[in-house]
């Protein structure tokens, strides 16, 4: 009985501690302020997607967004108003992805998107309908007011712009930044 017992407890103990495990995974790939998965696990889902892609799978992309004037937002709202707009921003974008695109939070306000078997077509299509659902929507801008907000975006192909993490990324950067000097609110992909 006394050892039935004892195992009965070994077992529950393994079970809290996988669940505390999981936990643990799950807070080393999460932004804890907008839900989105971290620059870590971006650039780990990134590295599996070059994989992939060299093994003759398809090609990919990515989308490098940043919100517009987010400065202002906090200078004017406060931080907490900024914070909320993140987090709206966030779930704006995960609606206007495909269900096995990747949104991640890799700076204050800057997000990039993993575009599985896509190509910088699909990238534009996806790209463009972020930024009109973003540009469409009306956000939280504290005590009840409510402000719009714009994004640029930059985006890349594996392939066809590089076959490293670094020279994708670099691609949907300068993009993104060819973006924000044409104007802002727009969507670049060469």
């Amino acid at each position: 009985a006394r050892l039935a017992q004892a195992t009965a407890r070994t077992e529950s103990a393994l079970q809290d501690l996988q669940r505390t495990n999981e936990k643990l995974r799950h807070l080393a790939a999460t932004d804890p302020l907008t839900g989105a998965a971290n620059r870590r696990q971006f650039i780990e889902s990134v590295e599996a997607e070059i994989g992939r892609a060299q093994h003759g799978g398809a090609s990919f992309s990515l989308l490098a967004l940043d919100i517009d004037r987010f400065k202002a937002i906090n200078d004017a709202y406060g931080h907490q108003a900024g914070d909320d707009v993140l987090r709206e921003f966030v779930q704006k974008c995960l609606d206007a992805i495909r269900p096995y695109d990747g949104v991640a939070r890799v700076g204050g306000e800057e997000f990039m998107v993993l575009l599985p078997q896509a190509g910088l077509d699909t990238a534009l299509a996806i790209g463009e309908r972020i930024r009109t659902t973003i540009a469409g929507s009306t956000f939280e801008a504290g005590s009840g007011r409510r402000g719009e907000v714009t994004v640029s975006v930059g985006a890349s192909q594996f392939g066809r712009d590089g076959k490293t993490i670094d020279t994708i990324l670099r691609a949907a950067d300068e993009r993104l930044y060819s973006a924000k000097h044409l104007g802002r609110n727009r969507v670049v992909v060469a």
